[in-house]
């Protein structure tokens, strides 16, 4: 049985018609894909605290697939400040077919990491994994060697860390390397994303459960 794992989402109504582009996509890729479970890989929302018209229709949307099973993902973007707290406002989706993930944890076979502040709460969740009878992680961190087009390099977490098959959003760039495969963004959050995306650009993934 695969999963459906799919990049930060970003949703943002500064218009309407793009929140409601943004859902159509993302629809698309739902049922495209035969998958029964499916993984959204962190930051939702594109504010820490998203207007009510983005939470309605996404809900709307998780509603509109019934017989799916849905994991969101806590990203930086879905926590209600910049800390470690694990606040979030995802919690008012969960039900019996959508669960929530804000501390590190197995789901599925995999072992997800949410976003932390803290890189050695993420060192210590990657080693954690590697000690656990795992397929391997997902989670939503940046890893050293990386370029935010934000303008900062991610630094800290090694690459080398990846002992096991690991999948990350946070960095909004593909990248496969060894062990390790960074999903895009199905919308770009900047003009300098969406340039360096243009040619390059897989935000969604199907993987063995």
């Amino acid at each position: 049985m695969s999963i459906l794992i799919i990049g930060d989402l970003h949703l943002n109504s500064y218009s309407n018609k793009y929140l409601q582009s943004q859902l159509k996509l993302i629809n698309n890729i739902i049922e495209y894909s035969s998958c029964y479970n499916i993984v959204f890989l962190g930051d939702i929302f594109h504010y820490r605290n998203p207007k009510a018209i983005e939470i309605i229709e996404f809900d709307k949307l998780l509603k509109s697939h019934p017989h799916k099973q849905f994991i969101l993902l806590r990203g930086n973007h879905d926590t209600t400040e910049r800390s470690d707290s694990n606040k979030t406002i995802l919690e008012v989706f969960v039900n019996n077919h959508i669960k929530v993930i804000t501390e590190s944890r197995v789901e599925l076979g995999y072992y997800f990491i949410p976003h932390y502040e803290s890189e050695d709460k993420i060192r210590l969740s990657i080693d954690e994994a590697e000690h656990k009878e795992v397929i391997g992680i997902i989670g939503h961190f940046g890893c050293k060697g990386f370029h935010s087009l934000e303008g900062y390099d991610y630094e800290g977490i090694s690459k080398n860390l990846f002992t096991i098959p690991t999948i990350l959003g946070h960095i909004h760039t593909f990248w496969q390397e060894n062990n390790l495969t960074i999903l895009g963004v199905p919308y770009s959050t900047s003009f300098a994303e969406a340039v360096a995306n243009t040619n390059n650009n897989r935000y969604f993934m199907e993987v063995d459960r």
